[in-house]
């Protein structure tokens, strides 16, 4: 119940909230400052904006309660040196990182709080708020865009897989993606 931390971690409501984050991709470069080969980067070295963006919106509902918040991120293309940055600013924020490969894991986290299971209840841990931060399209949030270079590969999280039990009834949805506002949200809603 405290994300496999609970020396760190005090989740003495039983809900949580959700923040995730997609692969930023290759592609548009709009974090790097100069050509790919060396590395520059806008924000700083090893830093990404969907990366901190979502960081920042976790430590927004950090600051709001002692609700256990939860980052997943999915690994795609993100280094391990980027990886490592934010999931220690991430600690030192009492926050819990989950690192994942595919959209089904992610749904598997939001639907049971194990990515690696399938199928099982959240009933005693509802998710209170859920951020999303990455590509999207109406059809789908692309968790995996540009995972795999110069390949088509989106990897969608349908949210049709998010179990409707697993949210409070009035959960708030924030979704930082584009086209997020058509099915996408018309599913959560």
């Amino acid at each position: 119940y405290t994300g496999s931390n609970p020396v760190i971690h005090v989740d003495d409501d039983g809900l949580e909230k959700i923040v995730v984050v997609g692969n930023q991709g290759y592609s548009p470069k709009s974090d790097r400052t100069g050509p790919a080969s060396k590395e520059g980067y806008r924000y700083g070295k090893y830093t990404r904006h969907f990366l901190q963006s979502g960081l920042n919106q976790a430590r927004k509902y950090k600051s709001s309660g002692k609700e256990q918040v939860t980052m997943v991120i999915y690994k795609g293309n993100y280094s391990q040196k980027e990886l490592d940055k934010y999931q220690q600013a991430a600690a030192k924020s009492g926050i819990t990182t989950i690192i994942v490969n595919s959209a089904k894991e992610i749904a598997n986290y939001v639907n049971t709080q194990d990515s690696r299971v399938f199928g099982s209840d959240r009933a005693d841990d509802l998710v209170t708020s859920f951020a999303y931060v990455g590509h999207g399209w109406k059809k789908g949030l692309y968790t995996g865009y540009n995972a795999i270079e110069n390949a088509v590969d989106h990897d969608p999280l349908h949210t049709k897989d998010l179990e409707v039990g697993a949210f409070a009834l009035h959960a708030d949805i924030l979704l930082n993606s584009c086209a997020s506002g058509y099915d996408v949200m018309d599913d959560f809603v």
